[in-house]
């Protein structure tokens, strides 16, 4: 299969991550009445090309500005979030550059995942349901900390956000408290019950957030997937064998992990304004 998500924390194999960011130039400073100043650039464009020639160093603008035929360029450039582009007159530009590496998600964003199942299925993903990972480690604690006290017993319920996860949880407790006895099997049945209320709220916590919001969505690996929530919260996967998703139709689905043959980012392509 495609996916191999035991864990959120475990490394997906090296071949998914071959991406490389792309080398820009950064402006670091201008002068004032300088040329590129005139033409309207600021300190912090990230210049990408000068004539379609993509800038990777100095050296680079360098060579597009001196092969320049003609009496006047077009820069395209990343200012913040947004793609522009600046005609300029050839020439010198008058501006201190340094390198950076910029992801290609800025420039070319990525909309929706296509992915196939293993039942011939494909599905275009526009929303990701993602939690809280404070809370979800919080929650993992709870159960890792049960099971070391249980002796042997191996906690059912060693997952976190498939669907009935709640109601999954406490029919288990429920069973263990007529199997198990002793002091710290006491004590685990409680950090059991425990770590329940804290996946109603780790449940609670979950948002779908869009695919171009979701940082390293390009890796067909929940465990790398992240993004920011209110109140500087962190979201991430639960970690669990499912996909709580929204297609392109806004429909709301569960997808097992494991039935996930391929993956498709879908990407579009960025208009200079």
């Amino acid at each position: 299969m495609l996916f191999n998500n035991r864990s959120h924390r475990e490394i997906f194999p090296s071949e998914f991550f071959d991406y490389q960011p792309m080398q820009r130039i950064e402006i670091t400073s201008l002068a004032i009445d300088g040329q590129g100043a005139r033409a309207g650039l600021k300190t912090g464009d990230i210049l990408l090309s000068y004539n379609n020639h993509p800038l990777d160093s100095l050296n680079s603008l360098l060579a597009c500005i001196d092969n320049n035929p003609n009496s006047s360029a077009v820069i395209s450039l990343l200012r913040g979030n947004d793609l522009e582009a600046i005609s300029v007159n050839a020439g010198k530009l008058q501006i201190s550059v340094e390198t950076v590496q910029i992801d290609d998600n800025q420039i070319h964003p990525i909309n929706a995942v296509r992915i196939c199942l293993t039942s011939g299925e494909t599905i275009e993903i526009t929303e990701l349901l993602l939690a809280d990972a404070k809370k979800i480690a919080e929650t993992e604690q709870l159960i890792t900390s049960a099971n070391e006290k249980m002796k042997g017993w191996s906690s059912p319920i060693g997952f976190l956000g498939s669907p009935g996860w709640v109601l999954t949880g406490l029919a288990a407790t429920s069973v263990l408290e007529r199997v198990v006895s002793g002091g710290m099997a006491n004590e685990a049945i409680t950090k059991l019950h425990l770590a329940n209320e804290a996946m109603a709220e780790v449940r609670r916590s979950a948002r779908f957030v869009p695919i171009s919001e979701i940082k390293n969505i390009r890796y067909p690996s929940p465990n790398y997937w992240s993004a920011k929530g209110s109140d500087d919260t962190y979201l991430i996967h639960s970690g669990d064998n499912f996909l709580i998703a929204k297609s392109n139709s806004a429909k709301e689905i569960s997808l097992i992990i494991d039935h996930i043959v391929s993956y498709e980012t879908l990407r579009t392509k960025a208009t200079p304004k």
